[in-house]
């Protein structure tokens, strides 16, 4: 037996009474890296199938989770499975119909973000939720990841008081590689500023009153995005700064984050992290050695103008996945428990919308209103 087949079984026997079968559509890279890892996390969750109408996927799948069935397409997989829940890792032009098809079956979705193409999608899968009496969640997994949930958790401490500004950063160089993907395709801020948007409203505990964007593509192609630069502007004057460079020859940085609050600053590196280095001390001018040292990144709190720094949370080797574990988790308990998720359909809407109003920004060189969709 394999040593994840025997984890999964043993993961199965500690969990719930009632194991919560589990199927996931589409077995490409989000499954395999993110979301079957997360299961196997998941206390009483079984994955029993999985569907992809890619063999080369499939045979993947049946190797990797052998006792699990495999399917070409989600209609045939409802139809025979007695599912609990079912994950969504497929491209956001298939989430529509994907997640109607699950409700109908009488399934809970966990769906992959971005959430849908466009916010009416969204309004017709919260109404099948509702009818069906189903509930559809969605991953957006950033605000669980240990550095993210520490820095909402300083948030009103003595030693950070509250959050006054926000600053985002991406250096990364993608390069083009033929006909171009979903990423580029539909309006997600290539997929990753969804997640940068969704953490600084999180962290403001607000959606933000106004937006104003940049977006070019220098050597790129023609309407695709290579460079973001948004402005953010959240209640009470404050601000989120966002700047997604992906045209740097420089060193790789997949995410930096820097909470600047009333008492105190955090600092966010989100990916692997191996430094050592010297710098002065601003005020006595002595130099001091400073070595990090973080798999999946860090957070750490800086007060006295810098000369005092203490590291608050780390991430473990596969952020995703353990992140993406805790939201499913969560929504798993809070449906037995008549909750709703605390990232659902409607909350995964707003995100939607704000990206759509990023782009409008863009577009118009102007900058505009964003109001909260409370329907």
């Amino acid at each position: 037996m394999k040593l994840n087949q025997l984890r999964r079984r043993l993961k199965a026997v500690r969990g719930s009474n009632a194991p919560r079968r589990v199927g996931i559509f589409g077995l490409g890279e989000a499954a395999r890296n993110i979301h079957i890892p997360a299961c196997e996390q998941v206390a009483g969750a079984v994955l029993v199938a999985g569907s992809d109408p890619s063999p080369k996927a499939r045979a993947w799948f049946a190797d990797a989770v052998p006792e699990a069935a495999a399917y070409e397409d989600a209609a045939h997989m409802l139809a025979r499975e007695q599912l609990d829940w079912v994950i969504i890792a497929t491209p956001p032009n298939s989430h529509r119909e994907l997640c109607l098809q699950a409700l109908a079956a009488g399934v809970h979705v966990l769906c992959e973000k971005p959430f849908v193409v466009q916010a009416a999608d969204a309004d017709a899968i919260t109404e099948a939720a509702d009818a069906n009496g189903r509930c559809v969640a969605v991953n957006h997994e950033f605000p669980y990841m240990p550095i993210f949930s520490a820095a909402r958790r300083m948030i009103g401490s003595d030693a950070f008081g509250q959050p006054t500004f926000i600053q985002f950063w991406q250096h990364v160089l993608e390069v083009p590689h033929g006909d171009p993907s979903w990423r580029e395709e539909n309006l997600t801020m290539r997929e990753f500023g969804t997640h940068v948007v969704d953490l600084a409203a999180h962290l403001f505990g607000a959606m933000p009153e106004r937006v104003y964007a940049r977006m070019a593509s220098p050597g790129g192609r023609d309407g695709s995005d290579l460079v973001d630069v948004v402005t953010l502007d959240f209640p009470g004057g404050r601000i989120a700064s966002v700047v997604l460079d992906r045209v740097s020859h420089g060193p790789h940085r997949y995410l930096e984050m820097r909470m600047d609050g009333t008492k105190g600053s955090l600092r966010a590196s989100f990916g692997g992290r191996a430094t050592l280095g010297v710098d002065v001390e601003p005020r006595s001018r002595r130099p001091r050695l400073q070595f990090d040292l973080a798999a999946g990144g860090q957070a750490w709190l800086e007060n006295g103008q810098g000369t005092q720094r203490r590291v608050v949370a780390r991430n473990g080797f596969n952020p995703f996945a353990d992140a993406t574990a805790e939201l499913l988790g969560q929504a798993m308990d809070a449906v037995e428990h008549g909750k709703k998720p605390t990232v659902d359909a409607q909350r995964a809407k707003q995100i939607v919308r704000l990206v759509d109003t990023i782009y409008a920004s863009a577009r118009s060189g102007q900058a505009l209103s964003f109001a909260e969709d409370r329907a």
